[in-house]
């Protein structure tokens, strides 16, 4: 990365996309090793490249430990711009793309990693061979994107997990799963075939921050049932980092039951909560979007979920 003169004498970073990658997929991590297995380059290399970035803007993103690397501050900080500049980057290669390939229609599904589970992928290969004539484009989001990113129409309908805002939509609820709780295996708790939201009503949740507040609180269970709030422990921003504190029991996380689908590891242990109402998902779309495509997207989600409410 380097910086370039602006015509007042000032400068600024030619940012190279390359090296924001790396730093979100170590910031994701928060180990080398792991996040250079994941990008199928060696720890070594993948090393080099943030030092060169930190060299460059002058910041040191991460402070290096033999456990791990962890965001510092500034780090913290710089992260989520670095993710809305890839995002952005992914959408202008997208539009290219579709300039390039001509007009087939494109239909962009958004998704909520974890959403739906392995049903994702046979849904996506059942409309691709039933509706050749549409391209599919799969584009991840936010769970605090659902609703934005459908009313904008920066997507043409989504994959979404509740709790969510139908007001205006069109939609199917495609499944319904249990909430278990993420544990960790030396709690005290961790053996029990099931808890109730009162056994739990003690146990320090995450803080999510970039979330919406009615999405943070229901999946913290908060309020009880006897109307009292769970105390809360420290800021989180990826499901890694739940991961980490549950498993060092600093703070408990409420999960759909498939994440077990996705995460094993014999420090954590998911146990049902028996009184928690279940987590929806859907499809949807804006109601008043019309179009062939969505339609299609509709029928298949009918045939593969045997969907079970509409709107």
């Amino acid at each position: 990365m380097s910086r370039a003169e602006h015509g007042d004498g000032g400068s600024r970073l030619n940012l190279n996309l390359r090296r924001l990658m790396l730093f979100q997929a170590v910031a994701k991590h928060r180990h080398f090793g792991r996040a250079a297995q994941e990008l199928f380059v060696s720890p070594t290399s993948l090393s080099e490249q943030i030092r060169k970035l930190e060299d460059e803007i002058g910041i040191q993103l991460f402070d290096r430990t033999p456990r791990g690397a962890q965001l510092t501050q500034e780090g913290q900080v710089l992260l989520e711009s670095a993710g809305r500049i890839i995002k952005e980057a992914d959408r202008f290669d997208a539009l290219v793309g579709s300039i390039v390939r001509g007009s087939r229609d494109k239909i962009r599904l958004g998704f909520v990693p974890l959403a739906a589970g392995p049903l994702t992928a046979v849904f996506v290969r059942r409309f691709e061979d039933d509706f050749k004539q549409f391209e599919l484009e799969l584009i991840s989001v936010d769970f605090s994107e659902q609703n934005s990113s459908v009313q904008s129409s920066e997507i043409d309908a989504c994959i979404a997990r509740g709790p969510l805002d139908l007001t205006g939509l069109r939609f199917v609820k495609l499944v319904s799963e249990p909430r278990m709780v993420m544990i960790s295996r030396s709690n005290r708790m961790a053996n029990a075939s099931y808890l109730t939201i009162e056994d739990l009503q003690s146990e320090p949740r995450v803080t999510r921050t970039n979330v919406p507040n009615d999405w943070h609180n229901w999946w913290s269970l908060d309020p009880s049932p006897n109307g009292t709030s769970p105390p809360y422990g420290p800021s989180v921003l990826t499901f890694e980092e739940q991961i980490e504190l549950a498993a060092i029991d600093r703070a408990i996380s409420i999960v759909p039951a498939s994440a077990t689908f996705y995460y094993h590891r014999p420090d954590i242990a998911f146990i049902p909560i028996r009184d928690a109402p279940p987590s929806e998902v859907f499809l949807c779309a804006r109601a008043d979007r019309n179009h062939p495509g969505v339609d299609a997207l509709f029928d298949v989600a009918r045939s593969t979920y045997s969907a079970t409410s509409e709107g």
